[in-house]
């Protein structure tokens, strides 16, 4: 759905649409525009698996990756009645701590 609003309002923007968990093929792109000088601007879903693979890119490309719309105010303005608990909070954890302390765009 972000994908379809952001082409709608930005029609020639080079954006890129994992569907999901990155693929080897998205990957693969990923790194070549890395490879070739390219910033990565990522956002996700703030809930614990957006926030997982959102780290996972940021562990993959620290130098390139910048997080877009991915602050207190997109969470403060995301929040849902959703209670985490086992399993799902459970993934919180595997977030490094480097996470929290980067330089956060809007």
């Amino acid at each position: 759905m972000l994908y379809s609003s952001l082409l709608d309002q930005v029609p020639n923007a080079p954006l890129i649409c994992t569907h999901g968990q990155f693929k080897l093929a998205a990957l693969q792109l990923l790194d070549q525009l890395v490879r070739n000088g390219c910033t990565i601007y990522y956002s996700s879903d703030l809930d614990p698996e957006g926030l997982r693979m959102a780290n996972r890119l940021y562990n993959r490309y620290p130098n390139s990756v910048h997080y877009w719309r991915m602050d207190v105010t997109a969470y403060e303005k995301s929040l849902s009645e959703v209670h985490l608990n086992g399993e799902r909070l459970n993934k919180l954890a595997s977030i490094d701590d480097v996470f929290y302390n980067l330089y956060w765009i809007e």
